[in-house]
């Protein structure tokens, strides 16, 4: 058993068969917590076909988000994917880098529709709890194309899926620990028919009034963070409903509001209160989707989304409110045929509308997205894949985006695959970047990339108690008018995004998992390492090297463990940052960091109860370190928590 599922390309027949002689997952613990691992002895188990998705994409499994239920999705990530979560404190904003991109370059997709903000074109990890998603997927590099444009760096899917299988169930979890933080959250499942809801709820909040050592005195002293409190309130709700055996409808809902007090850098005077924030966001999608008996399917998708913002700076008498609304309409379509061919189309329309004054007029933008795919096996050990997107934004011209590909499989049970692609990309400058007063540039043209990678992916099961799995990618990318924002070169209190010439993004990531079961035991490891140079192409022939781009580690590492035992689980992750150049010019160094995590868990029934006691302990060996310039983070705390699983 992976801790990473991989996510490979399927047969084109209507129906996935799936044979096992033994498949032995550990113990009652594991199938009452984990629903999606059973126990089962020889079985052939039929579906319909799933969704065909290549290259390195990867999704985390069960087992993962379970145990980082109460964590947001930013801190989940950086323990077991090789990226670099850019975090300014806890629950303050973070944001992730994947190979080597900037936060704006990451795209992210809730069942489907994109949910990085308007204005920024970012997203706030921060706010995405892992607890309101069933699926999360990660799709690095040139394979996000196939779910949008502007993921140069890649992507990740939050999905919410249905499971039939599911009984009625309700879920209580607290969540306690130090500087003052506190979790209440919920969950709820119900099926009646042919109808499934989903309901849950958390309520967080900390005071973050941990004690760091301030190193930019003259004689370094302990200090305790101030003006860091938030607390974060959110509500979900998910519907389901087969109308018959080939039309299903679903409606998910999610809001959530949230109040943070944003800390001054240690390099300046300490004002508590000085700078807060609020933000509530909302979102809701409907979909229908019909799937003919003869391989056709079809799918309509309506969502709308809202963000309201608002920022307060008492010193600098600033108050100001942004809100942004976007609209979605989705439509797909796909076909397969018994020659191995599957054909996949899609057209999007996505409004934006902002109203804030720190625009000159209220903006209105729509965009058009148009997609096409397909894809065909050569028999048993090629698989050849090409795509073609087109983007039309009002004023703004990007170019054909194609990507092709092809797989090869050297033996028969595909167990060992080798892959390369191509793929061109882009991306249109955010509203802020564009309107934003002071700075906005209104001249900005599109980011486009070129990408290319390769890479292999091996799985191998020994004597039906032990998996290993290695995935190798190596790419390059090269990227034309990277958008930057920098000080003006007049007015230096002035920040405005320019169009910097070329960049180029090159690295090579590695993935290993390895699990093995025996008896009423369990283990599961992962350790994956990234290496990624980002510079800037310039002409200066003085300058003997290519600078690595601010907040863009070459070296990122992590290693994690999940043993269960009985009714114990013991979960150890480690986490490595290399060093990171805060300007353009490499003058400064954030110092590399090494964190170590750990976690216990007990077991027991009473009756139809299950409880589980769960004691974290995060940042073991206590090491200062410093995600941002000047914002400290949290020495060694613990969390301890308490869940009431409930089954019908």
């Amino acid at each position: 058993m992976l801790i990473f599922d991989r996510v490979l390309s399927q047969d084109n027949s209507s129906i996935a068969h799936v044979q096992s002689d033994s498949l032995q997952i550990v113990h009652s613990y594991h199938n009452k917590i984990y629903p999606d691992t059973i126990k089962l002895k020889s079985i052939t188990v039929s579906a319909k076909h799933i969704e065909e998705t290549h290259f390195s994409t990867y999704r985390i499994p069960k087992i993962v988000m379970e145990a980082q239920k109460e964590r947001s999705l930013g801190e989940m990530l950086q323990k077991v994917a090789p990226i670099y979560l850019k975090d300014y404190g806890p629950g303050n904003t973070s944001t992730i880098t994947l190979r080597g991109t900037n936060a704006a370059q990451t795209q992210i997709y809730w069942n489907g529709v994109p949910i990085n903000a308007a204005g920024t074109g970012q997203t706030d990890f921060s706010t995405i709890p892992v607890m309101s998603g069933d699926e999360i997927l990660i799709l690095p590099g040139l394979v996000s194309l196939e779910k949008g444009s502007g993921g140069l760096g890649g992507s990740i899917e939050i999905n919410n899926n249905l499971r039939w299988n599911e009984n009625n169930r309700c879920e209580a979890n607290i969540e306690t620990g130090s500087f003052g933080y506190q979790s209440y959250g919920g969950k709820a499942a119900i099926r009646y028919k042919t109808l499934q809801s989903k309901f849950y709820t958390r309520f967080q909040s900390a005071d973050n009034d941990f004690e760091y050592i301030n190193n930019t005195l003259a004689e370094p002293r302990k200090e305790k963070r101030v003006g860091a409190s938030n607390h974060q309130w959110l509500v979900g709700e998910d519907f389901y409903l087969n109308t018959d055996s080939l039309n299903s409808i679903e409606i998910h809902i999610f809001t959530q509001s949230l109040h943070r007090d944003i800390p001054s850098p240690i390099s300046s005077v300490q004002l508590p209160e000085n700078e807060k924030m609020k933000s509530d966001d909302a979102r809701i999608m409907a979909s229908w989707r019909h799937q003919s008996k003869n391989q056709f399917r079809l799918g309509l998708k309506s969502a709308w989304t809202y963000n309201y913002m608002n920022y307060q700076n008492k010193l600098a008498a600033i108050n100001s409110t942004y809100t942004t609304h976007q609209g979605f309409l989705i439509m797909n379509a796909s076909k397969y045929w018994k020659n191995n061919t599957h054909l996949e189309s899609e057209i999007r329309f996505q409004s934006q509308v902002a109203r804030t004054a720190n625009y000159a007029n209220n903006i209105n933008r729509n965009i058009t997205s148009l997609w096409i795919k397909l894809n065909h096996h050569l028999g048993s050990f090629v698989n050849l894949y090409a795509g073609m997107r087109k983007e039309i934004a009002e004023s703004t011209s990007t170019p054909l985006l194609p990507i092709v590909g092809v797989e090869l499989f050297p033996t028969a049970t595909k167990n060992l695959a080798f892959y390369m692609a191509f793929a061109k990309n882009s991306r249109i400058p955010a509203l802020n970047d564009l309107y934003w007063v002071p700075g906005g540039n209104p001249n900005l043209k599109p980011e486009i990339s070129h990408h290319l990678e390769s890479g292999l992916r091996f799985q191998q099961n020994l004597l039906n108690r032990i998996s290993f799995g290695l995935q190798v990618n190596a790419y390059s990318s090269r990227i034309k008018d990277w958008i930057a924002w920098m000080p003006d070169s007049v007015m230096i209190s002035i920040w405005k995004p320019s169009n910097l010439k070329h960049v180029k993004a090159s690295g090579f990531e590695i993935l290993m998992d390895i699990g093995c079961t025996w008896s009423k035991t369990s283990l599961n490891s992962r350790l994956s390492y990234a290496f990624n140079i980002t510079n800037e192409e310039t002409e200066d022939d003085h300058q003997e090297r290519q600078l690595q781009l601010p907040y863009t580690p070459q070296h990122i590492g992590n290693f994690s463990l999940y043993l269960v035992h009985h009714s114990f689980g013991f979960i150890y992750s480690m986490n490595y940052i290399g060093k990171r150049f805060i300007n353009y010019n490499e003058s400064y160094v954030l110092k590399p960091y090494l964190l170590q995590d750990v976690s216990f868990d007990y077991h027991f029934s009473v009756k139809k109860h299950e409880i589980k006691l769960t004691l974290k302990f995060y940042n073991l060996l206590n090491v200062q370190w410093e995600n941002i310039a000047y914002q400290p983070m949290p020495g060694r705390y613990f969390h301890l928590g308490f869940s009431f699983l409930l089954n019908h």
